[in-house]
């Protein structure tokens, strides 16, 4: 896996697209010798599922799931489904 300092990024970003774009492989970015970042190939698809992973709704919906299972507002599967007459 290629390894490259915050600066190299600096001066050869273009290079190093080109590099991840063509050759379909992370480049690891580095500050002061530890990792830091990762650059990667990206697909719509990718785009989709991050916009869906990291959106403001998502994680509103998350947090509030959390804080339900916590205070145990919430029902089994199998309540679930033998109240609606699916067991």
């Amino acid at each position: 896996m290629k390894m490259v300092s915050t600066a190299e990024l600096k001066t050869h970003a273009n290079r190093l697209l080109k590099f991840v774009e063509n050759g379909k492989k992370p480049v690891v970015i580095t500050r002061h010798g530890k990792p830091c970042a990762v650059l990667q190939p990206c697909t719509e698809e990718d785009l989709d599922a991050l916009a869906f992973e990291y959106g403001p709704e998502v994680l509103r919906m998350a947090r509030e799931s959390a804080a339900d299972m916590k205070a145990k507002k919430y029902v089994t599967l199998k309540k679930f489904a033998q109240k609606h007459g699916l067991a």
